[in-house]
């Protein structure tokens, strides 16, 4: 990092501090859950005030309360202007949180776009081996019944599909 011990230390005691890790700062890192890893491998990293991160999978093999951490810091470093690049093979996860998509399948490009553009693109999908995400094929079914307006563009996850039927 370049820094000394004070300057170091002094960063990381806010990192902890900014995403609520001090619970288990000193606890060893084998005793940590996978979640916990996550949260701490990002942390390790906010310390070198990074302008670009890239996270492979950080939501797999995750329990639902560790997802929604790891996710919660990821929008904390996009606040921050940090950028993220997310390799992951969930459609549902990406059409949920990317701001665009690069569609790869075996080390080619197929499409890159906005995240709603892909996440629709059925032909682009299928020869990525992936499907449209459920949220997306759960909304055209309920405009097909006239159910929810189709004038909207489909909701990117399922609480917006929620805030849409109550």
């Amino acid at each position: 990092m370049g820094a000394d011990e004070e300057t170091a230390e002094k960063a990381v005691r806010q990192i902890i501090e900014e995403l609520g890790l001090s619970a288990f700062q000193e606890e060893p890192t084998h005793a940590l859950s996978g979640g916990q890893k996550k949260q701490v491998a990002i942390a390790d990293i906010l310390v070198m005030h990074p302008e670009v991160m890239i996270l492979d999978e950080p939501a797999a093999a995750l329990d639902m309360k560790h997802t929604k951490k790891v996710n919660e810091m990821i929008e904390r470093l996009t606040e921050k202007g940090i950028t993220v690049l997310i390799a992951t093979h969930d459609i549902e996860y990406a059409c949920g949180w990317a701001d665009e998509i690069v569609l790869m399948h075996e080390g080619k490009v197929i499409r890159h776009a906005e995240t709603m553009e892909i996440c629709q693109d059925e032909e682009a999908l299928k020869e990525a081996e992936l499907e449209i995400p459920t949220v997306i094929r759960m909304y055209r079914k309920l405009t097909e019944k006239k159910i929810l307006s189709d004038k909207e563009e489909p909701p990117r996850t399922w609480e917006e599909l929620e805030s849409r039927l109550t």
